[in-house]
C-alpha cells in the first residue's frame, strides 16, 4: 500500500478532547468548534502513484485512534484496504476563543468504523484492519434508497481477519466475507533470547506458528526488526500477508559488550606544563574507533608532575567494563639554549625559560673528562666569569623538577664556545712623518689580530691591517697626512674552524695625548671653574659636583675602566661613550633635562646639549682628578653671526689643552682629545665687539 495524500481538518464537535491549544493557551473541550467536520486520508491500492480511493474519519489527537468513516472507492472493481495505521495525519482545530491551531502530526490506529450513509455507495469490496474494534451497527454495507431508508448493500465482500470485529460483523449482517488468518495469536520463538551487542544490526531467526502450523516466512508473514543494533530490549514483529493479517511481537536483549581488551593507542610522552594534563585517547574494539563519553569516559589521576600518570577508561552505552592505561611526563626540553664569550674570561649561558624548579649548567672538566655541576639557578642565564682566555669550554645545561624528595631531570643540552682572546697589553704609538708606528705585546694564545684606524677622532673605524700571526707585535701605517688627529684601535683574535672570536679593543692616539695626560698631577676634587669668554672680559663661577654627581660617576668608572687602563683610554672611553650614546635634546626631551645637573642628563637621562655634553664630561676629569674649566663662547658662524657654545679646557704643566665631545648625533663634526689650541679651528674666546 502506498498512500499518495494526507490532510486533516478538525475533529468533529462530538469528539471528546483535551488538549493545550498552543496560541492562546486555552483547553479544547467538549463542545469546542472544529474546523471541520471531516478528515480526508487518500490511498494508492494498484501502487501505480496515483489515488483511487479515500477515506474520511474523525480522529481523537489524545489517544492518537481514528474512526472512519466514509469509504469512496475511484473504481469498483478495486478493493478498497483499510490500512491499520493513518499515517502522518495533520490536525488543525479552533479553540474556544476562536484561534486556528496546529495539533501537529499523527499516525493515527484505526479502531472503529462508523460510515455516514450515502445514497450511492461507491464500494463493493473492503478490507478491514484487525485493529478495528467496533463496527457501528448498519454502518458498513448499508445506504440509503430514495426513501431515505436504510437498505443493505447485498453485492458486498468483505476481507476481514479471524476472530475480529470485522468477521463478527460480516457474521451478524449476512455479507460474503473472507476470513485471514489472524497473526497477531501466533506464537513467535526466535533462535536466542539474548544476544551481545556487535555494531550490526542483530536478526535471529524467528519461527512463527499459529494453531500448531509453522507459518512460511515472506508467504504468510515478513519479519521487521526495530532497535536491534544498540545494546538494550529489541523488537522482532512479524506483520502477515498472503492469507494472514495483524501482527505479532517479541522482544529479545542485547548485552553490552565487554571491552576491557579493548586496544588503546600509545600516548605520547607528555612535557611538564605545571598543570594538570589530559591527552586525548584512541580506543578500539574489534577494529570499531570508539566514541568518547558515548561509549566510554575518562579520568585521568597523577597527571600533573614529571613520573607515570594513569588513564581509567571506564566503558558505557554499548560496552561495559573497563580498562587502565599510562603515559609519561617529563619536563620538557630546553629550547633556545645559546652560548657566547662575554670577554676573555667570561662566558654567558642563555636560554627560554621552561616550567621547572631550577636549572643545573655543568662544565666539562678536560683532565677528569668528566661534567661538573658549577650552577643551579632559577635565572634564565647565567655567566661563567674566572675562565682562562681563547680557551674552548663546553657545557651542559638542562632543567630539573623535585616532586616529593625526587629530581627529575630533562635531557640535556651540550653547548661549547671559546672564550675571547685578551686584547693586546703595553701597546705604544710612535709618530713619524707621514707614517705612526703601533706596537703591542703578543698573545701566544691568539691567532693574530686586526688594527682599525679613525681619521674622525674615533667616530668610524676602519680595518686597515690584519695579521695573521701572534709573533708579529707591531706594524707601521704610512701615506698618512701630517696635519690629520689619527685615533687606532687593537683587538687580538682566535680562529677555531670557521668562526672567529675576538677580544675587546685597545685604543691609542697620535698626537702625543698619553704623553700630554702622563704630565699631570691627579688630585680627586669636586668642584670645577665655569669661564664665560663671550664678551671681551671672562667671568667665571665654581661648580661644585653633588653626592648623586659623585656617585653617578663613581659607578660609571666601575662599570667601563678597568685598572689596566691608562690615562688616555680612560678619558677616551668617557668621551667615545657620551658621543655614542646621548641624545640631544630638543622639545620634551629638553624640558625632561633642563633641571637636572649636567652629569645627571648625560649618565642618567642620556639626554642633554653642548653643556650638558661637555659638562658631563668635565665632571669626570674632575673626578679623575685633572685641572678642567668648562668654557662658555662660541663656534662656528653663519652669515656674520656665532653660535653660542660650550667645551672644555684641560691644564697641564703651564699649557691647555681642548677636549671636546663635538655634539655627535647633532651637527657637530669636530671632536678634540687633548689637543692645543692651534690643532682645532673654530673655537672664538673673549669677542672684544660683544
Amino acid at each position: 500500500m502506498k498512500k499518495i495524500l494526507v490532510f486533516a481538518s478538525a475533529l468533529a464537535a462530538s469528539l471528546l478532547v483535551s488538549i493545550c491549544a498552543f496560541k492562546s493557551g486555552s483547553i479544547i473541550t467538549a463542545g469546542a468548534e472544529y474546523l471541520d467536520d471531516e478528515n480526508y486520508y487518500f490511498l494508492d491500492l494498484d501502487g501505480d502513484g496515483e489515488s483511487d480511493a479515500s477515506l474520511s474519519y474523525k480522529a481523537d489527537p489524545d489517544t492518537r485512534q481514528a474512526a472512519i468513516t466514509g469509504i469512496y472507492s475511484f473504481y469498483d472493481s478495486q478493493t478498497v484496504v483499510i490500512p491499520s495505521v493513518l499515517e502522518d495525519c495533520y490536525l488543525t482545530a479552533v479553540d474556544d476563543e476562536g484561534y486556528w491551531q496546529d495539533l501537529g502530526a499523527f499516525d493515527l490506529t484505526v479502531t472503529s468504523i462508523e460510515l455516514t450513509l450515502d445514497y450511492y455507495p461507491s464500494y463493493y469490496s473492503v478490507e478491514i484492519p484487525y485493529t478495528v474494534e467496533y463496527i457501528a451497527p448498519q454502518s458498513l454495507g448499508y445506504y440509503y434508497d430514495y426513501d431515505d431508508q436504510p437498505q443493505k448493500q447485498e453485492d458486498l465482500t468483505l476481507f476481514c481477519t479471524s476472530g475480529t470485529a470485522g468477521e463478527l460483523y460480516a457474521q451478524e449482517n449476512g455479507f460474503e466475507y473472507t476470513a485471514y488468518g489472524n497473526l497477531s495469536l501466533a506464537d513467535i520463538k526466535l533462535s536466542g533470547s539474548s544476544f551481545t551487542y556487535s555494531g550490526k544490526a542483530i536478526t535471529p531467526e524467528a519461527v512463527i506458528t499459529l494453531d500448531g502450523a509453522k507459518l512460511t516466512k515472506n508467504t504468510d508473514y515478513t519479519v521487521e526488526y526495530s532497535s536491534n543494533v544498540n545494546a538494550g530490549n529489541a523488537t522482532v514483529t512479524a506483520v502477515g500477508i498472503g492469507n494472514y493479517r495483524g501482527t505479532v511481537t517479541y522482544q529479545f536483549k542485547i548485552n553490552r559488550k565487554n571491552a576491557s581488551s579493548a586496544k588503546v593507542a600509545a600516548i605520547a610522552q607528555q612535557n611538564y606544563t605545571g598543570k594538570t594534563i589530559s591527552p586525548a585517547v584512541s580506543v578500539t574494539v574489534g577494529g570499531t574507533k570508539l566514541s568518547k563519553n558515548k561509549d566510554y569516559t575518562v579520568k585521568y589521576s597523577s597527571n600533573k608532575n614529571p613520573g607515570t600518570a594513569k588513564i581509567t577508561i571506564t566503558f558505557k552505552g554499548n560496552y561495559t567494563g573497563s580498562k587502565t592505561v599510562s603515559f609519561k611526563i617529563a619536563l620538557a626540553p630546553m629550547k633556545n639554549v645559546r652560548v657566547a664569550a662575554t670577554s676573555n674570561k667570561g662566558i654567558k649561558l642563555s636560554w627560554s625559560k621552561v616550567p621547572c624548579d631550577k636549572y643545573y649548567i655543568y662544565r666539562y672538566n678536560t683532565k677528569t673528562k668528566t661534567f661538573k655541576l658549577i650552577k643551579a639557578t632559577t635565572s634564565t642565564s647565567y655567566t661563567n666569569s674566572g675562565l682562562s682566555q681563547a680557551t674552548k669550554y663546553t657545557y651542559r645545561v638542562k632543567a630539573a623538577k623535585i616532586v616529593n624528595g625526587k629530581t627529575y631531570f630533562d635531557k640535556a643540552v651540550e653547548i661549547s664556545t671559546y672564550t675571547k682572546p685578551s686584547a693586546p697589553t703595553k701597546y705604544s704609538i710612535a709618530v713619524k712623518n707621514k707614517a705612526i708606528k703601533v706596537s703591542w705585546s703578543r698573545n701566544a694564545q691568539a691567532s693574530g689580530y686586526q688594527i682599525f684606524r679613525s681619521s674622525d677622532y674615533g667616530w668610524t673605524y676602519k680595518c686597515v691591517k690584519t695579521i695573521s700571526s701572534n709573533k708579529t707585535v707591531s706594524w707601521t701605517n704610512t701615506g698618512l697626512s701630517n696635519d690629520k688627529y689619527y685615533v687606532y684601535a687593537i683587538r687580538s683574535y682566535k680562529k677555531v674552524g670557521n668562526k672567529t672570536y675576538y677580544s675587546g679593543l685597545k685604543y691609542a692616539f697620535s698626537g702625543d695625548a698619553l704623553a700630554r695626560l702622563n704630565a699631570a698631577t691627579l688630585k680627586s676634587h669636586r668642584s670645577f671653574k665655569v669661564c664665560n669668554r663671550q664678551g671681551a672680559t671672562t667671568t667665571s663661577y665654581t661648580y661644585t659636583l653633588s653626592d648623586k654627581d659623585i656617585k653617578i660617576l663613581k659607578n660609571f668608572a666601575a662599570k667601563h675602566f678597568k685598572s689596566s687602563m691608562t690615562r688616555d683610554e680612560k678619558l677616551w672611553v668617557t668621551l667615545d661613550w657620551i658621543n655614542k650614546n646621548v641624545k640631544y635634546a630638543r622639545g620634551a626631551d629638553w624640558d625632561q633635562i633642563v633641571s637636572k645637573s649636567w652629569v645627571d642628563a648625560i649618565f642618567t637621562y642620556k639626554k642633554g646639549q653642548c653643556a650638558q655634553y661637555n659638562g658631563a664630561m668635565a665632571a669626570m676629569m674632575a673626578y679623575l682628578g685633572y685641572d678642567v674649566d668648562l668654557v662658555q663662547g662660541y663656534r662656528g658662524s653663519w652669515q656674520g653671526s656665532h653660535w653660542q657654545h660650550f667645551w672644555c679646557e684641560l691644564k697641564i704643566a703651564g699649557l691647555t689643552y681642548v677636549m671636546e665631545t663635538g655634539n655627535y648625533g647633532e651637527n657637530g663634526n669636530w671632536m678634540y682629545f687633548v689637543a692645543r689650541y692651534n690643532e682645532t679651528s673654530g673655537y672664538v674666546r673673549n669677542r672684544v665687539d660683544m
